[in-house]
């Protein structure tokens, strides 16, 4: 019994995603979160397969084609478009009992046609492979079974993962802290950054970041009694990390093409761009030494605003390189002013078109966070 033999139809073509192994520090805590819909490649079969997953319950329909199975005894073809259904999923492993297997060949003790049989996958560490072994109903034994993670990013479902993230970790920083808290945090937004990985197959960086995140996800330990700075700390750089992320991944330019109304800066050595850069990644400094030297829950909360409004800037000018055409050109201005007399009169009016820039970026109008954006800017004018 082989692959054409019960021909097992090597279904496992699940882990759209893959799992999460907790941070080591916190081993109490150590939990293994796995996403498997999406398409996969049957190796056995050589056909491709969309896995769905519904809480630990996992099946595979056949994707283009369907498996067929000639039975040999003059029957005819049969085919089948579910490589398996009703596996469950535990942890890094999958089992299930209705994995399709051609059965061929006369007088065949089995019987001939699409048979069913019993398996059992182990889910990589990066989420991107399943290998295990299926049950051979004919002659015994167990064959090998694989399966592969097709990479097919699609940039919508990212994005929109991503922003559900980042609304759950906003929440979660509303309560007190308790064990409850992070335990279903833990076990939350470790299911939505699982849903995120798959989406970042081209990017091992990004992968690598998004395993940080995990990494500071499975740290959170409250301990009653104790201070919970640590745990606020970390909550902090998550919601940093999906915030950089949404910055980086959803909002730059696509292509290099720039939207109407703005124009793309055609020197990364451009003055005006290099001061405004500069003043950024100061107040950037300046701030997270202040997170890093800790605090009050209430002083850590106000740092951590100030860096997001600060970094979700920065990282717009620093990642496209597309400025509005009334900001860009202040920004020139100021720069040869400063370049030639040391000092720029234009500098309120850059200050003014940043602000409405920035407004339009956290979708706010004549907010209290423009004022402040501006009256910072306003600062460092001469």
């Amino acid at each position: 019994m082989q692959r054409l033999v019960l021909s097992i139809a090597t279904a496992a073509c699940l882990a759209n995603f893959g799992i999460w192994v907790a941070a080591q520090q916190n081993p109490a805590s150590q939990k293994t979160i796995a996403y498997l819909s999406g398409q996969w490649k049957d190796e056995n079969a050589g056909l491709t397969v969309i896995m769905a997953q519904s809480g630990s319950a996992v099946s595979a329909t056949f994707d283009k084609e369907p498996l067929k199975c000639d039975p040999q005894d003059g029957g005819p073809i049969q085919q089948t478009q579910s490589d398996f259904s009703g596996a469950t999923l535990a942890g890094n492993q999958l089992r299930g009992s209705d994995l399709a297997a051609c059965s061929f060949g006369k007088n065949n003790p089995l019987g001939t046609g699409i048979k069913r049989t019993a398996f059992q996958l182990t889910l990589s560490s990066d989420g991107n492979t399943l290998q295990g072994t299926f049950v051979d109903l004919l002659k015994g034994g167990n064959p090998s079974l694989a399966f592969s993670r097709v990479c097919n990013p699609d940039l919508n479902a990212l994005c929109q993962a991503v922003g559900k993230a980042v609304g759950t970790i906003t929440a979660a920083e509303q309560p007190p802290g308790s064990a409850a808290l992070y335990q279903d945090l833990q076990q939350n937004l470790g299911a939505e950054l699982a849903q995120i990985k798959p989406q970042l197959c081209k990017d091992k960086t990004g992968q690598q970041k998004l395993g940080a995140l995990q990494n500071e996800l499975d740290s959170l330990n409250y301990i009653a009694g104790q201070s919970n700075l640590l745990n606020n700390v970390n909550l902090y750089h998550i919601e940093k990390g999906l915030t950089d992320l949404n910055q980086t991944q959803c909002r730059a330019p696509v292509q290099g093409v720039c939207p109407q109304g703005q124009q793309k800066v055609k020197d990364e050595d451009d003055p005006a761009v290099k001061f405004i850069k500069d003043q950024f990644k100061e107040a950037l400094d300046t701030v997270e030494k202040g997170i890093q030297q800790g605090g009050s829950a209430a002083q850590l909360k106000d740092l951590k605003d100030k860096y997001q409004e600060a970094v979700g800037f920065w990282n717009q000018i620093k990642a496209g390189s597309c400025l509005p055409s009334d900001v860009y050109q202040t920004m020139q201005e100021v720069a040869r002013d400063r370049g030639a007399e040391g000092h720029s009169e234009d500098c309120p009016g850059m200050c003014t078109a940043l602000k409405k820039w920035y407004e339009s970026l956290i979708g706010k109008n004549d907010s209290l966070e423009g004022k402040e954006f501006e009256e910072y800017c306003l600062a460092h004018c001469d």
